[in-house]
């Protein structure tokens, strides 16, 4: 499709030319006018609408400069309009008086030279863009699957291949040993990164890392997240439980991902028999945590006899009177 007539613009890789002749008056009115109209030929199928941008001005044939026709309301030198198969012609029927015209010294030898600027805005049907059509529809067969990052690195850690460090996790018979690749804790951990690479690296190379106070399931647990960057699969009864050691650890070792991952799970359980845990935890890893904190407040808020419970329980008086002083609780009798 293209808009057609005889004068050229530099949007011809558009397959936008021009414009109509002169002199097509509709009206009484505009018989004394000049009028200019852009045409829309179509030959493309199916027909595709284009909205087009265009500036009229008339040329001095002796000093090639422009002049914009005088201002009126209804004509301007600059335009935009949406031409489609049903509407394929638009422009100014009273473009310009014939009598300013012929006054203007810009007919020579009976021709008048209007410059039509052409350009399109948005979609268009082009060479160009035909090509990157083409290219993209190509692209588009090509599958390209999810990052599996985190699925090849837990393979990496499940086939041990590498390793280079050891842990004995636990204490007494219980006790579990580990191995890892130090680059990869490293890089998920400041406080591994510190201790597999800090000053005394040379001198402990080899030798086995023994954590004592730690559940061996939870650093097999911790290990997991820091390959996978995801929390490992647990029992839906061992959930709390399992959240709430892996969230200590996580603040041991300053995996905040971990540590929010592991909040916003134990936020999904807080209820009469798991609130005075977590809040006692909250306390404990403060000033972390306030997103349960925040949890365990609004449920208390909502259940006074829980919380009347937890007044009477001589162990939570430190945490009653920081629920109190907060002013966040209104106890109903």
């Amino acid at each position: 499709a293209r808009l057609a007539g005889t004068t050229s613009s530099r949007s011809a890789n558009s397959r936008i030319k021009s414009m109509t002749p002169l002199g097509r008056g509709e009206t009484a009115e505009a018989a004394d006018y000049a009028a200019v109209y852009l045409d829309y030929v179509i030959d493309c199928y199916p027909p595709k609408s284009v909205t087009a941008y265009f500036l009229l001005r008339l040329v001095d044939k002796v000093s090639n400069d422009l002049m914009d026709p005088p201002p009126d309301d209804d004509v301007r030198a600059a335009a935009v309009h949406e031409f489609s198969a049903g509407q394929n012609s638009w422009g100014y029927y009273a473009f310009w008086k014939k009598d300013e015209l012929e006054s203007s010294g810009r007919i020579v030898d009976d021709v008048l030279t209007i410059r039509c600027d052409v350009g399109v805005v948005g979609r268009y049907a082009t060479a160009k863009t035909d090509a990157a059509a083409a290219a993209a529809s190509v692209a588009s067969s090509v599958h390209v699957p999810p990052a599996d990052l985190g699925h090849q690195l837990g393979a990496l850690r499940s086939r041990a291949v590498g390793a280079d460090v050891t842990f004995q996790v636990g204490a007494g018979s219980g006790a579990r040993r580990f191995g890892a690749h130090r680059c990869v804790l490293a890089a998920r951990s400041p406080v591994f990164e510190a201790e597999l690479y800090g000053p005394m690296v040379e001198r402990d190379a080899g030798r086995v890392i023994r954590i004592d106070d730690m559940d061996p399931q939870v650093f097999d647990a911790l290990l997991d997240f820091m390959y996978t960057d995801a929390l490992p699969g647990m029992r839906k009864r061992d959930a709390v439980a399992m959240s709430q050691q892996l969230l200590v650890a996580a603040d041991r070792y300053d995996l905040k991902r971990l540590r929010l991952l592991c909040e916003h799970e134990l936020c999904k359980h807080v209820n009469k028999g798991t609130v005075a845990s977590m809040l006692a935890l909250v306390e404990q890893q403060r000033p972390s945590c306030q997103g349960l904190k925040k949890a365990c407040f609004e449920y208390l808020r909502k259940t006074p006899k829980v919380l009347r419970e937890i007044m009477a329980t001589e162990a939570f008086d430190h945490l009653v009177n920081e629920l109190l002083s907060s002013n966040k609780l209104a106890i109903r009798e």
